[in-house]
């Protein structure tokens, strides 16, 4: 009794041998961003913190500007004090500082 696979048994082992390193190039790919993501998530949302901190204090210096405060009033209401620029400092760990500043105009 004749079998339903195919009789050309020489193109079996290059498709089984393509079959295995494409499934270890994935399970690599997949594991290197687990790895990678561990890593990074350490700082990572310190980060997106400190940028949405910054974004909140630059909407409220043009929303106190537009609202007709001059500029010395805004700065004292924020705390700039005679400073140009807005900055916020978090610290992830004692040696690790993330800084974001935004010079105004």
């Amino acid at each position: 009794m004749k079998g339903k696979f195919s009789k050309n048994k020489k193109g079996d082992i290059p498709v089984t041998i393509l079959v295995i390193g494409v499934f270890l190039i994935c399970t690599f790919a997949i594991l290197s961003f687990k790895f990678v993501s561990i890593k990074s998530t350490n700082g990572l949302s310190e980060s997106i913190e400190a940028m949405e901190d910054m974004n909140s204090e630059i909407q409220k210096y043009y929303f106190y500007l537009e609202t007709g405060l001059d500029e010395q009033e805004t700065k004292r209401l924020l705390g700039i004090g005679e400073r140009n620029y807005l900055e916020i400092t978090k610290k992830i760990k004692e040696e690790e500082i993330i800084r974001v500043r935004y010079l105004l105009p």
